[in-house]
């Protein structure tokens, strides 16, 4: 990754906040305006309904903290995913632009975003 594109991810202010009331879809919709890939969000082994809130996919026996955060361009792909399992007991997944396939966990938004 260039150095250019390091700062701007590291300088991008994100308006990607996540919420355990959000409904699916705007979840996904907010996430590919902030980031420009698509995000994967799963209830138990097969995708969430795109009406449900986060709340109501939760598990459970693995609820999480149940703490909001905001996520940043320069977030490695495993940072965010283990955010999710940890706040909000959810299995997520980033893909790359076109939702194909996945993304490398070992990438950041910015460098997804732009492959």
């Amino acid at each position: 990754m260039g150095l250019l594109n390091k700062i701007a991810d590291t300088l991008k202010s994100s308006e990607f906040d996540v919420k355990a009331n959000m409904k699916v879809k705007t979840l996904q919709k907010n996430f590919k305006q902030s980031f420009g890939c698509e995000l994967r969000i799963y209830h138990g082994k097969k995708f969430a309904n795109p009406g449900y809130t986060i709340a109501k996919i939760r598990p459970k026996d693995r609820r999480g903290s149940g703490e909001e955060f905001n996520a940043r361009a320069s977030w490695k792909v495993n940072r965010l995913e283990k955010q999710f399992k940890d706040s909000f007991g959810i299995t997520v997944q980033v893909a790359k632009p076109g939702n194909k396939e996945l993304a490398d966990n070992s990438h950041t938004l910015g460098e997804v975003s732009r492959s």
